[in-house]
């Protein structure tokens, strides 16, 4: 018995190391774009455009491998797909500032989404051929509250439901992309340790069934409900986007 206490005791110590060193990992200041994301104009995608569509955008969180020009079918359907095919070549610039005229204009429209997902595609590749790391993930969920007086200034906006997904350029030219779901959702862990951290979120409240998980499903509002009881203005603005996620790792 007293060997087996000992060796219990033994875990127990073990795992308040690793829980430690894994804390200190993961830096909390306005810098971390897993807690304090900024949206890019370019470099993201948002799911939530009024030209995607909703049942195909949810097939892919179910966990299938959907086309880009799915995603936007109604718009594809408008516009003679060798023009947006020419307009969105290779080449096109990726300036993340740059202006686009979207009005009445379907090819120009489609040719902004095009751009912004070999946005995506060209920096996450290179973060797996150069640091072998996969950073293209779809956030669904953005959290934010109230910050601490005294802390930064940067507003807080943490994905909160991540997707790790492999984007594949499918077309001549980068005229279309494939979207295929990695594994299973996680947690933003970022979020889950800084809210711990600054707030003193008790770890059990991040344990919840992540099968079928999504913003809406009654595990994640008892999260939230349960983080709003240590956190001032927490919310979750629903939102999903397809971006570069992973920078910390």
């Amino acid at each position: 018995m007293a060997n087996f206490e000992s060796l219990t005791e033994g875990r127990q110590l073990i795992l308040a190391a690793i829980d430690s060193w894994r804390k200190r990992l993961v830096s909390f200041d306005g810098n971390n774009r897993q807690i304090f994301y900024k949206e890019k104009k370019v470099g993201d995608v948002n799911l939530d455009d009024e030209w995607c569509d909703e049942a195909v955008v949810s097939a892919f969180l179910g966990g299938s491998r959907v086309k880009v020009s799915s995603i936007y079918s109604s718009l594809v359907a408008k516009i003679n797909p060798i023009s947006a095919q020419k307009l969105a070549g290779v080449d096109s610039a990726n300036d993340e500032d740059s202006d686009y005229d979207d009005e009445n204009d379907y090819v120009r429209i489609w040719a902004t989404r095009l751009r912004r997902f070999e946005s995506v595609y060209r920096k996450t590749r290179e973060d797996n051929d150069e640091r072998n790391i996969e950073t293209c993930f779809v956030a669904q969920g953005f959290a934010t509250w109230q910050p601490k007086l005294g802390g930064t200034s940067s507003i807080p906006n943490a994905p909160v439901i991540l997707y790790q997904t492999k984007i594949e350029a499918i077309a001549k030219g980068n005229s279309d992309f494939a979207l295929t779901r990695i594994g299973e959702p996680v947690l933003n862990e970022a979020l889950c340790l800084y809210l711990e951290k600054e707030f003193g979120v008790e770890r059990s409240v991040f344990e919840i069934d992540l099968e079928n998980i999504s913003i809406d499903t009654d595990s994640m509002k008892k999260m939230v409900s349960k983080i709003k009881e240590s956190v001032p203005g927490f919310r979750i603005i629903k939102k999903t986007l397809v971006g570069k996620y992973r920078d910390w790792e």
